[in-house]
């Protein structure tokens, strides 16, 4: 993989906001309650767990560009 940061980035900003509305919203219609109704509270969810991810995200990333660069170093040797 060329930009490891790209990834992570791509799952906690992406794939895990996706993955929960659609989880939702399948949990929704089997229960028998209206999909729409529930988009809302699921939409509002999803804004704070992105508000609680940037916060972490702007506090981690240079954790995570170091982690990477050992990692890179490590596989050079």
């Amino acid at each position: 993989m060329k930009n490891p940061m790209k990834l992570i980035f791509a799952v906690f900003h992406v794939g895990t906001p996706l993955l929960y509305f659609i989880g939702y919203s399948v949990i929704s219609y089997m229960r028998g309650n209206s999909v729409g109704a529930s988009i809302p509270g699921t939409l509002s969810i999803i804004a704070i767990y992105l508000i609680v991810v940037n916060c972490m995200w702007l506090f981690t990333v240079d954790k995570f560009k170091r982690a990477i660069k050992m990692d890179e170093e490590n596989q050079a040797k």
